[in-house]
Parts: C-alpha cells; structure tokens; sequence
C-alpha cells in the first residue's frame, strides 16, 4: 500500500558530485531543499560562493506572508462587494498579496464572481493563476490551484467551459483549443464522480435492480 511508503527524502552524492534527492512530499519541500543546498555546499567546499556556509530557507518568510491585519482591514473597508466569505478566503491563499489579487479584477464585477458554484474563491483568483501561479490549463487552475475539483466537483465540471473562456486569451492559446481541454476536464471530473459512486445524475439515470429492459 502507498499509505506503508515512508515519506521521508533521502539526499545522495555520487562519486563524481552529482546530488541528488528523491523521496519526500509537497509540504516538506522547504526541508528538501535546505538539506539538498547544504549538501551542495559541503561539497564546494572553498569554492562555495561568500557566506554561504548552509541554506537560508529557515530564515525566509513565504511570500505573501507579512503585514495579514493591515490586508484584512483594507479589505474590510474594501467596497467592491466581495463578502466576508470569499475574503477570508482570499488571505488564507494569498496571505498580504490578497489586496493585488482583489485589483487585478480592475472594476470588472464578473470577475468577481465565484469560480466554482458552492465556493468562496473567485474568477479572478483563475486570472491570477494564470499570470503569477504558472498555472497553464483548466486543470491547473481548478485541481492544482484552487482544489476545487476535489471538494466539489460537479460545479468544478460546469463552470471548466467558462473558466477556459476566460483564460484562453492569457494564454495566447485559440479559443476552440481550451474549450476542448475544459471539456475534457469537465468529462473526467464526470467519470471519476461516478466510479466513485457519488454522482446523483448517473443513479438517477441507472434502471432499477432487476430490470433487464435495456
């Protein structure tokens, strides 16, 4: 079973330098690297750039860290409608970056509205994916970024068509191109909801137990 696997990363240096990791997991990224660069480090030896006796990751914030208070009360006092709700949600994603996402919208209301149906996160948090998260498909933006698709998944499937609409010009990409992706997407979000057994629409749609008639 996968759940027996140890999570664990493991850094190796071969013979002729080569460092490599393997191992490890998402939320320990930050330990990965620091064990990876002060493997690097002991390494060069001398030759080691100034001052670089081990990683600094320990003492760096993550972006978007800082000043949280000063971002929620600009927000507070923000008048463009969004509710209490989806600012919430825009500080626990964005953290003192919230303020930046929420201009982004540059007065337009539609992208103030909700990306998926049910959620707090908001259209313009898919622009934002797009222009500063690296976030190149529909399913960047609504299984990687967002986690949409994994709490609800259904509205995740209807609004794809939508959201690749919206982003089919950030991308540079043709128009047909991203509504086949986002269709795509919607489909598979479709067909792993009902292997699962958890999409109503198919049970409905099934015959009763017993009938043969098709």
């Amino acid at each position: 079973r996968t759940a027996d696997m140890s999570r664990r990363h493991t850094v190796r240096v071969s013979k002729s330098g080569m460092v490599t990791v393997t191992g490890g997991k998402l939320t320990t990224y930050r330990r990965m690297a620091e064990d990876t660069v002060d493997a690097v480090v002991r390494r060069l030896g001398s030759q080691a750039p100034a001052g670089a006796d081990r990683c600094r990751t320990r003492r760096l914030a993550l972006r978007g860290a800082g000043g949280l208070d000063e971002v929620r009360a600009a927000l507070e006092s923000d008048a463009t409608g969004v509710d209490a709700d989806a600012r919430a949600a825009l500080v626990m994603r964005h953290g003192s970056e919230a303020t930046d996402v929420l201009a982004l919208a540059g007065g337009r209301t539609a992208l103030l509205e909700p990306l998926v149906a049910g959620m707090p996160q908001l259209k313009v948090e898919a622009v934002w994916a797009a222009r500063h998260e690296m976030a190149l498909t529909v399913d960047d933006v609504l299984a990687r970024r967002t986690r949409a698709v994994l709490r609800h998944a259904r509205p995740s499937a209807e609004a794809a068509a939508g959201i690749g609409a919206l982003l089919a010009p950030e991308w540079g990409r043709s128009p047909d191109m991203v509504a086949d992706e986002a269709a795509a997407f919607a489909a598979q979000a479709r067909r792993d909801l009902e292997r699962a057994g958890l999409d109503p629409a198919a049970r409905s749609e099934a015959p009763p137990r017993g009938d043969q008639s098709r």
